[in-house]
């Protein structure tokens, strides 16, 4: 057996060997995408779950009354206020997802963005629940 042919055949196996990881890395990679995608999703539905919960408990208390909302997420999150209802849109590695909540009594939000890493207060004033930085 002649040398060059030995290395002949040991690059074929290395690129055919290289082939199959980049394959493998490829489809790993979109499994993890798809999963960040996901714990975005679950991130956005618990925040907007804990808006519902605190809009409820605060329109049963007194004026000046407030909860603090806290957590994290990587995407870009947006949120605005329209009378008795919030809006959240959430945009992810080129992906996007709306969620709306209503509440029993009007909101505002002083807060467009909602930061990468929050914490929220909301609280009640003048017979609305005010949406703001803590």
């Amino acid at each position: 057996m002649k040398t060059g042919q030995i290395s002949i055949e040991f690059l074929l196996i290395l690129a055919a060997s290289a082939g199959m990881l980049t394959a493998f890395l490829l489809g790993t990679q979109q499994i993890l995408q798809a999963a960040q995608w996901t714990q975005e999703i679950q991130s956005a539905r618990q925040f907007m779950q804990e808006i519902k919960e605190s809009t409820h408990s605060l329109s049963a208390l007194g004026e000046s009354s407030t909860q603090t909302i806290q957590g994290s997420h990587h995407g870009e999150w947006e949120m605005e206020a329209r009378e008795n209802s919030l809006a959240l849109s959430v945009r992810f590695k080129g992906k996007e997802k709306n969620f709306t909540i209503q509440a029993p009594i009007p909101l505002q939000a002083n807060l467009q963005t909602v930061p990468a890493s929050f914490q929220i207060r909301l609280r009640r004033e003048n017979e609305q629940i005010l949406i703001e930085p803590a």
